[in-house]
């Protein structure tokens, strides 16, 4: 099924963030596309996981989808099972820094057309803060 995203007229820009000790994430959406920064807001550097974040790829179920009714869309794609993260499973940002993944990811849930609510988990395997939600519109 190829859908195509728009911005909702209710939120411009499609932006939101949240923050957490240094580290920043910012979820924003163009298209059918998402793409999230981390940003380093600290005086020095911070580090975190790529488990569990786009920063892999799509392996887990790292965003809350939610359609106009607040269900919630199944997660349908690949499941990572893997050992505890070593060195270089993680990401340094020097103070001032950041990292942005832009990823497709409506091939990953059960989505159709319609008005979604998307939201950024960081979970306790990445240490990232949640994103703010942000509503996409697929066609």
């Amino acid at each position: 099924m190829l859908l195509s995203a728009a911005c909702s007229p209710k939120h411009t820009p499609e932006i939101s963030s949240r923050e957490t000790g240094m580290l920043r994430t910012t979820l924003t959406t163009e298209g059918a596309a998402l793409t999230l920064r981390v940003d380093n807001i600290g005086d020095e550097s911070a580090r975190f996981c790529r488990y569990q974040t786009p920063f892999e790829g799509i392996l887990s179920p790292f965003l809350k989808v939610e359609d106009a009714n607040g269900d919630e869309a199944v997660y349908r794609g690949i499941m990572v099972k893997r050992a505890p993260p070593d060195a270089h499973d993680y990401r340094t940002l020097r103070a001032g820094s950041s990292k942005v993944v832009t990823f497709e990811w409506v091939d990953s849930w059960a989505v159709d057309s319609g008005t979604y609510t998307v939201q950024f988990h960081g979970g306790r395997v990445s240490g990232l803060p949640d994103s703010g939600p942000i509503t996409v519109v697929l066609e």
